[in-house]
């Protein structure tokens, strides 16, 4: 169900998406509900910020080939996620399908696209567990290796364990296509 890219992103381009990510403010919003939800998101201009949906979309073109052969042909959003030890970063269990809102009518997310730009000696916890996944210990280790991409289908559900020492960072993004026939 989910396919990897095991540090795939360059140490280059992982220094100059960490090195973006601290020149820019949080965009964050409330989430409302911290038992669900604590981190902090930075949305991206998809115009100011051209070369990170560009690297997003082609790595979800590719995880298309590879994998899914869904109909796609959009990226709609792409974000910085920090999750840190001071607020129990996580996420728990959900599904990326609906978003924000659609950027395009008729468009639906279909592919979620994950960057890691942490290297995994930065943190304890914080795990990307995707439901009824089933992967061994060395997949596991891969997913957190900074600059390893991670993609599955949005309806799939996952989640991020608590960060209990530093923090995690990704980039994330998600493919588009027509509405689902």
């Amino acid at each position: 169900m989910h396919h990897n890219y095991t540090q795939s992103v360059s140490k280059e381009k992982i220094e100059r998406l960490n090195d973006l990510h601290k020149s820019l403010k949080s965009n964050d919003v409330n989430h409302g509900n911290p038992k669900l939800r604590t981190s902090v998101i930075t949305a991206l201009d998809k115009y100011e910020n051209k070369d990170v949906f560009d690297l997003i979309y082609e790595l979800g073109l590719q995880a298309n080939k590879d994998a899914y052969q869904f109909h796609v042909n959009h990226i709609s959003h792409c974000q910085f996620t920090l999750y840190d030890e001071k607020q129990k970063g996580h996420y728990d269990w959900h599904m990326d399908f609906r978003g924000f809102s659609e950027t395009v009518k008729n468009k639906t997310r279909k592919i979620t696209v994950i960057v890691q730009l942490s290297d995994p000696s930065e943190y304890e916890g914080g795990e990307l567990q995707l439901k009824y996944s089933k992967y061994n210990k060395q997949e596991k280790e891969d997913m957190m290796q900074q600059g390893s991409v991670i993609t599955f289908p949005c309806w799939l559900e996952h989640r991020v364990t608590p960060v209990t020492k530093g923090h995690r960072k990704s980039l994330i993004g998600w493919i588009e296509g027509n509405t689902w026939q």
